[in-house]
């Protein structure tokens, strides 16, 4: 659209689209008409997918929104360099293996490598949940005895 030839960075922009319209039920412009969506693709930016809400599916989460975002850059230098590499990042996503990007990403990311933990050595997980369970009340009759019954 630019004038210049196509290219793999072109082609990724296009993957990338294709991934926000099927992800946030969406299009990525909302202009009436071939020309001037070509203007929208070439000046304006795409609205966050995480703005959008559907009933069913909820809200994009937040680190799938900034790979899609990613992938949509203007600056071709700004995009993943190749198309494999977007494909690792979505790859790696799905597989749990993502930087996280909030406190909330953090959270989970917490919990899905405990419970991976849990599936690898699942023989350490009932001990391991017990002692979390019981360290309270542990804590609480060391707490009786010091005060109660070690000092009188």
């Amino acid at each position: 659209m630019s004038g210049q030839p196509a290219s793999q960075q072109s082609d990724l922009y296009a993957l990338a689209a294709t991934f926000y319209e099927w992800i946030g039920l969406n299009p990525l412009f909302s202009e009436q008409g071939v020309g001037n969506v070509f203007v929208a693709v070439l000046q304006k930016q795409p609205k966050d997918l995480t703005a959008y809400f559907h009933p069913v599916q909820g809200r994009v989460p937040i680190d799938l929104a900034r790979i899609i975002a990613s992938g949509l850059h203007k600056a071709k230098e700004k995009r993943p360099t190749t198309v494999k590499e977007f494909a690792d990042r979505l790859r790696n996503w799905l597989n749990g293996e993502i930087q996280p990007a909030c406190p909330c990403t953090t959270i989970k990311f917490g919990f899905r490598q405990a419970a991976k933990s849990m599936d690898d050595f699942p023989f350490l997980a009932m001990p391991l949940v017990l002692l979390w369970l019981l360290y309270p009340l542990i804590s609480l009759i060391q707490w009786l005895l010091d005060r109660f019954y070690w000092s009188a």
